[in-house]
Formats: structure tokens, C-alpha cells, sequence
């Protein structure tokens, strides 16, 4: 049907994650801090604009350096996976170190959870 376009395209990514960083400067220059809405909308951007940026960056590397026609047509959803973990990596590592709790063993624990995480989807396909 012509009528019916895609909405998960790269251009709309990269508009939206343009759209994300200016709300996430806008947020940061703004409003105070100290408010617990601030901080929320700033979390959420901020995880907005990590992913919005890196699944159009994953796909392309992926897309370039895959040899299989099998992978490529499921590049998609592991670049989405793989951007969905990385922000939720920054994101919650932000969040630690905003609250004063954020260590290296901290990161290290998130990473390795991230990482067991991609290990099973992987081995699931």
C-alpha cells in the first residue's frame, strides 16, 4: 500500500535524536535541578537521545562489516537491542552518580548484567 509509510526509518532516528539532545540542553539550561520533574525529563532525554543516536550508528557499522544476508536482515532489531542496552548502561551510571552512589564496581556489575543480557539473546537466535 503506498499510503502506509514506515515510521522506524533512519531519517526519523536521526530527526528525533536531534530533537532529544536540543530538549536535553534545553532541560540542563533551564530548569532547576533540584526538582524532581527536572530530573526526570532530563533522565528521559537523556536516554532518549543515546538511543535515538546510537541504533542509526550500530545498524550502519553493522550493516558494513556483515558478511551474511541472514544477519543483515536482522541487524535492525540487534542494533536496537544493543542501543537499548548501551543508553540504559549511561543512563543508569548517570543516575548513580547523581545520587552519589556511582563506583567502578557499580559499572562494572551493570556492565556485566548488559553483557550476560546480549550473550543469551545472542545464543537464543
Amino acid at each position: 500500500m503506498a499510503s502506509s509509510r514506515r515510521l522506524w526509518t533512519t531519517g526519523n532516528q536521526v530527526l528525533l535524536a536531534l530533537l532529544l539532545w536540543t530538549g536535553l540542553a534545553a532541560i540542563v539550561y533551564t530548569l532547576d535541578p533540584d526538582d524532581p520533574a527536572a530530573r526526570g525529563a532530563f533522565f528521559a532525554a537523556l536516554f532518549g537521545a543515546l538511543f535515538f543516536t546510537l541504533v542509526p550508528l550500530i545498524r550502519g557499522v553493522s550493516l558494513q562489516f556483515s558478511h551474511s544476508r541472514l544477519y543483515q536482515e536482522a541487524v535492525g532489531w540487534h542494533a536496537t537491542r544493543q542501543a537499548f542496552m548501551v543508553a540504559t548502561f549511561v543512563t543508569l551510571n548517570t543516575f548513580f552518580q547523581m545520587q552519589r552512589s556511582w563506583s567502578g564496581l557499580t559499572a562494572l556489575i551493570l556492565f556485566s548484567v548488559f553483557a550476560v543480557i546480549e550473550i543469551v539473546a545472542l545464543a537464543r537466535r
